[in-house]
C-alpha cells in the first residue's frame, strides 16, 4: 500500500486498511494450519505404502493421487507386509471420494486389515471385519458432504506363500487383479463379482477365497480403478490395456521404475482419480530349502516328528545348539496339537537366511493362545 508523501491517509481509509491487515492475518493463519494438516496426512499416506519386499518376494508400488482438488489426499491405499509364518500380505483398497475424510477412512481400514492379518486371520475373515467397520464408521449424509463416503468402499487381500509358490486371495468389490506367468502370459484372474464393503442394499454373503499358484518368476497386479478407468473405453478394455503393458516388463527390469512407466502410460497427469498400482514379483524359497510332514494325530507324532527333523537338520549341517533347540521346539508344539486339537498335523521347517522358521499346524478350530504358566509347570 503506497502514497505520496503530500496525500496522507484519511482516517476512513485507516481503517479499511486495518481491517484489510486483520482479515489477511486470519486467512494466513489459516492457510498454514491446513498446511500442517495437510503435511500430516501425506505423511501418514507414504507410511503406508509398501517397503521393499525381502528374499522372497519383489514389491514395487506408484500411489498418485488426483489432481488438483484433492492437493494429493486421497482414500486409495496399498500396503504390503511380512506375516509371522513367513507369508506376505498384499492389500490394496479404495475409499470413495477425496480429501481429509477419505484419507482418515482410509488410514482406519488399512491399519486394521494390517492388524487383522498379522493376528492370523485369512482374508475373507478379514473383509469380513472390515465390512462391519465401515458399516460403523459411516456416517452417510456428513461424509457425502465432505466428499467422501465409507460405504461401497472396496478391498482386495492376497496371501503369498512362497513355500507352496501359490496365493490365496478375497475381493470386496475389487478389481481383479493381473497375474502375469513366468513366460509373459498376462491376464486378470476370474474373480466373482461381490459387492463394496458396507453394501447393507445388498444381501450380505460370504466372501470367496481363491488360491492360485504363482510359480518363481511369477508377478501380480494389485491396482485401483483410477488406473483404467477411461471415457473412451469400457473398463474391461482398460484392464485389458493395462494386462498388455504388464506383460512387457522384463523379469530383469527394475520393477520401481517398471511400475513408474506403467502408471505413467496409462493415466498421465492430470487424471480425475487417484492412481495406485502394486506390483509383485514372486520368488519364493528354493526346494532344498524346505521340508514338510503330515502325521496323524497319535501319541507317537512328537518322536515321529523329532525323528523327520533331526535327519533334515543334520542334512542341513544345523550345530548341535541349534538342532537341540528345534526338537524341543518341535516336540512341545506337536505334543500340544496332539492333546488340545485335531489331526491331521504338519510339520514344516523353513531355512530363510540365518534363521529357521518352525511351524507346526493342526486342522482345530480356532487360534493357538498364549497362557501364562507357574513356575513349576512341566510345560
Amino acid at each position: 500500500v503506497w502514497r505520496r508523501a503530500d496525500c496522507p491517509f484519511r482516517d476512513g481509509e485507516l481503517f479499511d486498511l486495518q481491517e484489510l491487515v486483520a482479515r489477511t492475518a486470519h486467512h494466513v493463519d489459516l492457510a498454514r494450519q491446513h498446511q500442517r494438516e495437510h503435511t500430516q496426512v501425506l505423511a501418514l499416506q507414504r507410511r503406508l505404502l509398501p517397503r521393499t519386499g525381502g528374499d522372497t518376494i519383489d514389491i514395487a508400488s506408484v500411489y498418485q493421487p488426483a489432481t488438483p482438488d484433492s492437493a494429493g489426499v486421497g482414500g486409495d491405499w496399498v500396503n504390503s507386509f511380512p506375516l509371522p509364518d513367513g507369508r506376505t500380505a498384499l492389500v490394496v483398497g479404495d475409499v470413495v471420494g477425496h480429501g481429509l475424510g477419505a484419507a482418515a477412512t482410509m488410514g482406519q481400514l488399512s491399519m486394521e486389515a494390517r492388524a487383522l492379518l498379522s493376528a492370523g486371520l485369512a482374508p475373507d475373515q478379514v473383509l469380513e471385519h472390515l465390512d462391519e467397520t465401515v458399516t460403523v464408521l459411516d456416517d452417510a449424509d456428513s461424509g457425502l458432504a465432505a466428499g467422501y463416503s465409507a460405504l461401497g468402499s472396496t478391498c482386495c487381500i492376497a496371501l503369498y506363500d512362497p513355500v507352496g509358490h501359490h496365493v490365496t486371495l478375497s475381493s470386496a468389490g475389487h478389481l481383479p487383479p493381473i497375474l502375469v506367468s513366468p513366460d509373459g502370459r498376462a491376464g486378470p484372474l476370474s474373480i466373482r463379482p461381490h459387492p463394496g464393503l458396507g453394501a447393507e442394499f445388498a444381501l450380505r454373503e460370504p466372501f470367496d477365497v481363491y488360491t492360485i499358484g504363482v510359480p518363481p518368476g511369477s508377478m501380480l497386479a494389485l491396482y485401483t480403478d483410477g488406473l483404467v478407468e477411461d471415457r473412451d473405453l469400457s473398463i474391461d478394455e482398460g484392464i485389458g490395456r493395462l494386462s498388455d503393458i504388464v506383460s512387457t516388463v522384463h523379469p530383469w527390469d527394475t520393477l520401481q521404475q517398471a511400475a513408474r512407466r506403467i502408471v505413467s502410460t496409462l493415466a498421465p497427469a492430470p487424471q480425475r482419480d487417484d492412481v495406485t498400482l502394486l506390483l509383485a514379483r514372486m520368488i519364493g524359497y528354493r526346494k532344498e530349502d524346505t521340508a514338510s510332514w503330515r502325521l496323524p494325530a497319535r501319541g507317537d507324532a512328537p518322536a515321529r516328528a523329532r525323528t523327520h527333523v533331526a535327519a533334515l537338520l543334520r542334512r542341513w549341517g544345523i550345530r548341535d545348539v541349534t538342532r537341540d533347540n528345534v526338537l524341543l521346539l518341535v516336540s512341545e508344539l506337536v505334543t500340544n496339537a496332539v492333546r488340545f486339537a485335531e489331526g491331521p498335523i504338519t510339520v514344516r521347517l523353513i531355512r530363510a537366511g540365518h534363521g529357521l522358521l518352525c511351524e507346526v499346524g493342526d486342522s482345530g478350530n480356532g487360534r493357538p493362545r498364549l497362557r501364562r504358566g507357574d513356575l513349576l509347570d512341566n510345560g
